[in-house]
């Protein structure tokens, strides 16, 4: 075997070497923590694309890949420190369907390649059970706070979080004593419980929750409970107040509309009915009017006959004295 021979042979086996004892790193997690990991490539010409891929690295396994010294492809980010000879990999918001075989390594301008293995596996938040002690529903209005008494064996440095919906998504985690992100706080108490708090709670914060603790040497324990937001679901949308209002104004209108034009209505037939009785009291006026003139011309006539009668007493009385 010649020196060349012995190098390559060297080369491979070093390569080799490196695979095998990275295939035996297994990194085990919990749902929603990040893995950061780092993996020696020293001597990294510059161009080299730097990859991280799933199983074995098929077109549809690649996750990242990139020629320069750092990329970011949604929870995955991939960044080569050049001082160092170190590829880090990190992967945010871990899911149970993260679990399996990674590759991560640099590709030359040519077809070689050296990559090391490694083995995720994520653990469910809640493998030790999930315990629905009472009371299991809180209430609370909107705009305030509420703070839940999470009941489970817990050790100080232990992590602690915070998820809803059977932790399909996760809220908030730590594993300091005393922490707060957002809305969300989680403080210590001793090793019986530990408290979690939502401020400034809306109706959507309405729904099913679990608190629990990490163990790295055991199962992991959950509790569950549900909140309740007073009032959520019964908030009218803006267009619909906006018109009922209209609405409302619209028949107050019509009402007085037509109060008015029924008491309008009412006084003009009223004046309709002086205007009457006034009419009839001056027709028999006038009727009594003719009726008088009929009298005085009747009282003529009466006193003519009474000449007429004196006229002919006069040419009797003499005849009579003969």
């Amino acid at each position: 075997m010649n020196v060349q021979q012995l190098l390559i042979f060297c080369l491979s086996a070093a390569i080799l070497d490196s695979n095998l004892s990275a295939a035996q790193k297994v990194f085990i997690k919990l749902e929603g923590e990040v893995l950061r990991e780092q993996f020696n490539f020293p001597g990294v010409l510059q161009g080299s694309k730097k990859f991280l891929c799933r199983n074995e690295c098929n077109p549809g396994d690649v996750l990242i890949e990139t020629e320069g010294n750092r990329a970011v492809s949604d929870r995955f980010t991939i960044r080569y420190d050049q001082s160092q000879g170190k590829l880090h990999v990190v992967v945010t918001g871990l899911r149970k369907e993260d679990t399996g075989r990674y590759r991560v390594g640099i590709r030359g301008s040519s077809s070689s390649q050296s990559f090391q293995e490694f083995e995720l596996k994520v653990r469910d938040l809640c493998d030790g059970g999930v315990d629905s002690a009472e009371p299991r529903v809180y209430r609370t209005t909107e705009g305030g706070e509420i703070t839940v008494r999470c009941s489970l064996f817990v050790q100080q440095q232990n992590r602690k979080f915070l998820c809803r919906d059977d932790c399909k998504n996760f809220l908030f985690d730590t594993n300091d004593p005393k922490a707060s992100s957002d809305r969300y706080s989680i403080e210590f108490g001793d090793q019986s419980y530990f408290n979690v708090t939502i401020g400034q709670v809306s109706g959507s914060d309405s729904g099913t929750y679990r608190c629990g603790v990490g163990r790295r040497q055991d199962n992991n324990a959950c509790r569950q409970f549900e909140i309740i937001v007073a009032g959520a679901g019964k908030r009218v949308p803006l267009v619909v107040a906006s018109v009922s209002v209209v609405v409302v104004l619209l028949v107050v209108s019509l009402l007085l509309v037509y109060r008015w034009k029924k008491k309008h209505n009412a006084t003009e037939y009223m004046n309709t009915g002086r205007n009457a009785r006034n009419t009839e009291v001056e027709t028999y006026d006038d009727c009594d009017g003719g009726l008088r003139l009929d009298a005085s011309t009747y009282q003529e006539l009466d006193v003519q006959r009474m000449e007429e009668n004196l006229y002919s007493s006069l040419e009797i009385l003499p005849n009579s004295h003969r």
